[in-house]
């Protein structure tokens, strides 16, 4: 009997922008694989690079959404992991499911891009998608394009256009809210900064009330 094998299509990529997803979430994604990217060269970055202290920006407008760090880039040897969409991440840690980034991505555009240039390598590459044209060509090649990058310091910027939707109003403060609560430690022990258009996020402790001992006094 034939055995069959269960596939998945390239139009699966245009369901990712039809999914039930939220801001706070979506753009935590990026800021996760930024975080993780730190803490796995933590020493190194220290190490190399000469009062080095992480940072994330996330720019939003209509027309354009960016992510960027100054953590170690996206090597040549992580790249295929990065771009794999729904192979786990074997080393454990933040983004465990192998999805964020790519769903994340798809989720706000059919169309963007990759730059980093990668802790120890000396070039800087580009990476970009096109979401229409894979599906309809079936040519999933997306790079990299390569330029020469001696000596400058690590990043990854991730460029979504055209978004299919971006935070407005009551959405921004939710994912100014959500990313101080998620990633307080860091803000907190001045480890890493994040900032959201321009502004470095800041967490502030909740109120605490008192309560009298068990069993409680009387009012």
């Amino acid at each position: 009997m034939k055995k069959i094998e269960l596939t998945l299509g390239l139009q699966a990529l245009l369901t990712f922008k039809e999914m039930k997803n939220e801001h706070y979430h979506a753009l935590g994604e990026f800021v996760d694989n930024s975080i993780q990217s730190y803490l796995d060269n933590k020493e190194d970055l220290i190490k190399s690079i000469p009062n080095y202290k992480p940072s994330i920006h996330i720019d939003v407008t209509s027309d354009e959404m960016v992510i960027e760090d100054n953590c170690a880039g996206i090597s040549d040897e992580n790249a295929g992991r990065a771009f794999d969409i729904g192979n786990p991440n074997t080393l454990g840690g933040i983004g465990t499911f192998g999805m964020g980034m790519k769903v994340s991505a798809c989720w706000y555009s059919d169309t963007w891009q990759v730059e980093t240039k990668a802790l120890n390598e000396d070039v800087a590459k580009t990476y970009v998608v096109d979401v229409q044209k894979i599906v309809k060509s079936g040519e999933v090649t997306i790079g990299p394009k390569t330029e020469s990058a001696k000596g400058a310091t690590p990043f990854t910027r991730i460029t979504l256009r055209r978004p299919h939707r971006y935070p407005r109003t009551t959405e921004v403060t939710k994912v100014r809210k959500y990313l101080e609560d998620m990633y307080r430690w860091f803000i907190n022990d001045d480890e890493i900064d994040i900032f959201y258009n321009g502004t470095k996020l800041k967490y502030s402790v909740a109120p605490v009330k008192e309560l009298s001992e068990f069993p409680h006094k009387k009012d």
